[in-house]
């Protein structure tokens, strides 16, 4: 069974036309399958696996446990090389951020405020070979060095967001990294005031703009903070701090910092996660 995606979203898919779901390649050879997953399918994978270039596990039935939804897929008329990133990227984040928008209700508040992100997977060296010429892109939820499994529904409604997918945070220093508050963390993101300005004024400014407006919503003790990284991001609507209060669960967050590891290539992050303002 695959997820439901709702009918704009799958429209959506079906007027990108790029997003090539179910067409196998004439250049397949020796009986390789090139074709990509169908938009919709579910796949449990691991945290590695999540972060490598490709897999090859089969998709799972939606309805089971799984920690990644192809919300689209990105084909090219020639392959790309792939060993140059610049090749492809652009593309695939032309054409991936947009999706992960709208496959999350299109509110970059809420948004904001939860934990998903989405990683970008090639073809397996075996289907590459064989001609497979697309990049799909994987939704997936941000969990420390583990996966968290995807919710069955993952069109965010309404603010406060649950555990399992509201945007924490772990790293007592400049590693600060999102993870779900249902994971190990020291900071819980509590607000997301817009940022007062109505038009990109570069990272500078909008960083010291986030800053105040933190600092107006958490007027005593120490907080972090967060912020549009690019006018790119702006553009698409991400025009909001991200304020974070200290949590209760510190202790088990210094475990989890004893096995750092650096954030993935293959991810995508919409904003500058390292602010902190200690007050007394």
């Amino acid at each position: 069974m695959k997820l439901r995606l709702g009918a704009a979203v799958i429209l959506a898919a079906a007027l990108t036309p790029l997003s090539v779901v179910t067409t196998t390649s004439a250049a397949a050879g020796a009986g390789v399958d090139t074709s990509p997953p169908a938009i919709g399918s579910c796949f449990n994978l691991t945290y590695d696996e999540i972060r490598g270039v490709s897999s090859d596990k089969p998709p799972v039935d939606c309805s089971t446990r799984h920690t990644t939804l192809t919300f689209d897929v990105v084909e090219f008329d020639v392959a790309p090389d792939w060993n140059d990133e610049d090749s492809y990227l652009g593309e695939v984040y032309g054409q991936c951020n947009p999706s992960w928008i709208k496959v999350l209700g299109g509110d970059p508040r809420k948004i904001a405020r939860s934990a998903y992100t989405y990683h970008w997977l090639l073809p397996t060296p075996v289907q590459r070979e064989a001609g497979a010429s697309w990049v799909r892109c994987e939704l997936t939820i941000a969990g420390g060095s583990r996966t968290v499994p995807l919710p069955e529904s993952v069109r965010l409604r309404r603010l406060p967001l649950p555990a399992s997918i509201a945007r924490c945070s772990e790293g007592a220093r400049g590693d600060f990294r999102a993870t779900a508050c249902s994971r190990p963390h020291q900071w819980r993101a509590t607000h997301s005031p817009a940022v007062r300005s109505k038009r990109w004024r570069g990272a500078d400014k909008i960083q010291q703009l986030a800053l105040d407006a933190c600092r107006r919503e958490i007027p005593r003790g120490s907080f972090r903070y967060s912020w549009p990284s690019s006018q790119y991001w702006w553009r698409l609507g991400f025009r909001y701090a991200v304020c974070y209060k200290r949590d209760a669960d510190r202790k088990a967050a210094r475990a989890e910092e004893q096995v750092a590891r650096p954030t993935p290539r293959n991810s995508v992050t919409w904003d500058t996660l390292a602010g902190h303002q200690r007050r007394r």
